[in-house]
């Protein structure tokens, strides 16, 4: 009896793997739908803090800081999942409002979005623009649902030099 019992713990285990699905795509609407996302930072992903984008002050940024900051950008996005790939409509408010169409691939990360609308609500904050240019830019994403980095490739009007980087959100409840 002892051996027929090793014997069915041995095919258990050896049986386990194949009942558990492996799935190595992102589950998009966790990530994205459902929630607001409140940009925290624009940067080149290997420093903290802020990108020096030209023409924008310290206290252009500390209007940003989640806690002492007079300002925000809030994003949402809305869609539907059709096998790996998330589309469907964004909005986003703060200084610029901005609207559109987005999409994202969860085997690849591939992210984009297409601009419809822009309204600038607040003309003194330089960082408003930056903010919806680098959605608009963004060619891929990585984060769960708490998290949301977009990463996209920025040319710096001063110099014409490109640099890759990252705008970070976290979910708002």
């Amino acid at each position: 009896m002892n051996r027929l019992l090793k014997a069915k713990y041995w095919l258990l285990l050896l049986l386990l793997p194949l009942c558990a699905a492996c799935n190595d795509a992102d589950d998009l609407t966790e990530i994205f739908t459902g929630k607001r996302w409140r940009l925290t930072y624009i940067n080149d992903g290997k420093s903290y803090g802020w990108y020096h984008f030209p023409n924008v002050t310290a206290k252009d940024i500390e209007s940003y800081d989640p806690v002492i900051g007079s300002r925000s950008f809030i994003v949402e996005f809305s869609g539907a999942v059709t096998d790996d790939i998330i589309s469907g409509k964004y909005a986003g408010k703060g200084s610029v409002n901005t609207d559109g169409n987005w999409k994202a691939n969860g085997k690849s990360n591939q992210f984009q979005a297409e601009e419809r609308n822009r309204s600038v609500i607040v003309a003194s904050d330089p960082l408003g623009s930056v903010i919806a240019d680098g959605l608009i830019h963004a060619r891929s994403y990585s984060g769960d649902n708490k998290s949301l980095y977009l990463q996209y490739t920025y040319r710096n009007p001063a110099t014409g030099e490109t640099e890759n980087l990252q705008m970070a959100f976290t979910a708002v409840k």
